[in-house]
């Protein structure tokens, strides 16, 4: 597998609290622009919106008794080791602001490193928060998901897929920061896609639809993962 590019990453991840969605797009737009100002020149901000009204996606088939998907996305990333702490300040910042808008019950936070399986980026993205099958160590899952799996994924044409790697250290430190508890993740999935047709035409396609998943479930505990679409209402 050719590995391309790593990048230090950090990200929020949530459904608005009950009464909470009123204007919640605009607020965290002028919070990113605001925690944008005092970031390494060079940062990556964007804002996911979870995207509805198609029929379901084979994942989603698979994973409708899953845990919900979250409805919002704010993810921080930028290069270099040094730029680590100052994202996880921007994620614990966005989540200060929000404070009760969301959803604390259900929201979850990451904190590590990106990895660029195959090249590319899109206004509309996967989020699969993914949680290892219970008979492996997180060693096991990471041999076959970075060591194996994404060798297959970069054979399927027309992919834009990336690998986040979770620092189990920084994360559970984030999580502490903004109040959250919530089960670890092993890993986070994304892949990226010019329009919703685009995206919803690859992930139905046999090598993805059956192949990757048949492969997924070696690893990926699907039951207590997540996987949806988002469209970007922002970016940096």
């Amino acid at each position: 597998m050719s590995q391309s590019y790593q990048l230090a990453k950090a990200g929020l991840y949530f459904s608005a609290a009950r009464g909470g969605e009123e204007g919640l797009p605009a607020e965290m737009k002028e919070a990113a622009a605001a925690l944008l100002a005092d970031l390494p020149p060079g940062t990556d901000l964007r804002i996911g919106r979870r995207l509805t009204g198609y029929d379901p996606l084979p994942h989603e088939v698979l994973m409708a008794d899953s845990p919900a998907p979250f409805d919002y996305v704010f993810e921080a990333s930028g290069a270099g080791d040094a730029a680590a702490e100052p994202l996880q300040v921007a994620i614990a910042g966005m989540a200060r602001v929000l404070g009760d808008r969301i959803d604390r019950q259900t929201a979850a936070v990451f904190a590590g490193t990106e990895i660029t399986i195959t090249a590319g980026d899109g206004p509309v993205f996967v989020v699969m928060p993914l949680r290892r099958v219970p008979s492996l160590s997180h060693d096991d899952f990471m041999d076959q998901w970075f060591g194996r799996h994404a060798a297959l994924g970069e054979k399927v044409e027309g992919v834009r897929y990336r690998q986040n790697h979770v620092d189990a250290t920084a994360t559970a430190d984030l999580a502490g920061r903004v109040g959250l508890s919530f089960p670890p993740m092993d890993g986070l999935t994304e892949s990226y896609f010019d329009v919703l047709d685009g995206a919803l035409a690859l992930l139905s396609r046999e090598d993805v639809a059956v192949g990757a998943i048949e492969d997924e479930k070696r690893f990926i505990h699907h039951p207590t993962s997540q996987f949806a679409l988002y469209e970007t209402l922002w970016r940096s």
